[in-house]
């Protein structure tokens, strides 16, 4: 995939006025993650995706993965029925996971009324699968004005689904992706846009120049074959299990039990004995496919990373980030691991349609965002008068 076209205004287009941005977002992410529960905020943030992907075609409804939450951009014509699949994910995550998800929206127009822009852009890959990314300043601001939104309204107001989600291809199969070349960094880096849309291809062409300088980006991909392994039953089966199953039935819980359990060994089973390799071709293709539909590099109106990085080009980013906030053209957070997660949805195996979520272990992406925080708070300090 062609990750540099990311800093290029020309490879996306304005989102249009009668579509909006819905974000859902697990409330309490930050504390759930210190508190081990990172593969269950990561789930149901992924279950929001895959619930509309189950849906519609890829790039019907363009998304991202934020780790504790996504983020879509949905036409008017299909804006109530994302709704109502998102819903049903959130009525299962309250009640059988015991976090509280929490789905907002805005249109494109009302963000425009208030000089927030967004456009839409799609990294391809060889096959139907793309990555979709937004550009501008609008999802921030849709972002804040649905948080602020959420702050007036208390839990009994929610209007929640009795539906159960269909999140069939939910998975998480893989144990943690291990850095093979140091550590794994998650770093997230919101651009100052006050000098418009030039000024934000500069600053993102001066990131993508510094990562490209000691090789080809994918170097830097934490998804590699080397460090892919499965667990016959995985960690996160019990969650996953939950939140496929109806709110508050039990029967419906076992069921699901009994089923995750039932693919995870057979689906592990195929990939062990490589029988998709040797009988239908298949494993080789996957494997391929897994690598380039996989989120690692993201933008939702903030550029999102998780990168395994040596010492040098740890060092590299640091000072890039810190120069280009001292210039005043970003803000940003910086998490560092030994190692990343992923979260998928297969679709199809037989047309390659799969999505593979990354975040970094140990609150990733979410405790990133924490140092990303202190330097907003900070940048408003510097601007009340003394």
């Amino acid at each position: 995939m062609d990750y540099v076209s990311i800093s290029e205004r020309n490879h996306s287009k304005a989102a249009p006025d009668s579509w909006s941005v819905v974000i859902a977002d697990v409330r309490g992410s930050t504390e759930a993650m210190k508190a081990g529960r990172q593969r269950d905020v990561n789930l149901v943030g992924t279950a929001c995706i895959a619930a509309i992907r189950n849906h519609y075609a890829p790039g019907e409804v363009p998304y991202v993965f934020g780790g504790d939450g996504a983020t879509f951009l949905v036409a008017e014509d299909k804006l109530s029925h994302c709704l109502s699949l998102l819903a049903s994910v959130q009525s299962s995550a309250i009640y059988n996971l015991q976090l509280e998800l929490r789905v907002g929206k805005i249109s494109v127009a009302d963000l425009r009324r208030q000089n927030g822009e967004i456009s839409i852009g799609y990294l391809r890959g060889a096959g139907v699968e793309t990555v979709p990314y937004f550009r501008g300043s609008g999802i921030a601001l849709a972002d804040r004005l649905i948080k602020e939104s959420w702050s007036r309204e208390s839990f009994d107001s929610l209007m929640l689904s009795s539906d159960t989600p269909d999140l069939s291809g939910l998975s998480c199969l893989h144990r943690p992706f291990r850095s093979r070349r140091g550590k794994i960094l998650s770093v997230i880096v919101e651009l100052r846009t006050e000098r418009g849309e030039a000024s934000e291809d500069e600053i993102l062409a001066r990131i993508f120049a510094m990562l490209s300088e000691a090789g080809p980006l994918n170097r830097l991909r934490p998804i590699q074959e080397e460090n892919l392994e499965r667990a016959w039953l995985n960690e996160t089966w019990k969650a996953e299990s939950k939140l496929k199953a109806q709110a508050k039935n039990s029967i419906s819980l076992g069921v699901n039990e009994a089923l995750v359990i039932l693919r995870q060994y057979v689906s592990n089973s195929f990939f062990r004995l490589d029988f998709l390799g040797k009988f239908v071709g298949k494993k080789s293709i996957y494997m391929k496919r897994l690598l380039q539909q996989s989120d690692w590099i993201k933008m939702d109106g903030v550029l999102r990373l998780v990168i395994d990085v040596d010492a040098n080009e740890e060092k590299m980013i640091r000072k890039l980030l810190e120069d280009l906030r001292q210039e005043g053209k970003v803000l940003y957070g910086i998490h560092e691991s030994d190692s990343a997660l992923m979260t998928c949805h297969l679709r199809s195996m037989r047309t390659q349609e799969h999505s593979h979520f990354i975040d970094g272990a140990e609150g990733g992406l979410t405790i990133a965002s924490i140092q990303l925080k202190e330097q907003k708070l900070e940048l408003l300090k510097q601007k009340k008068p003394s």
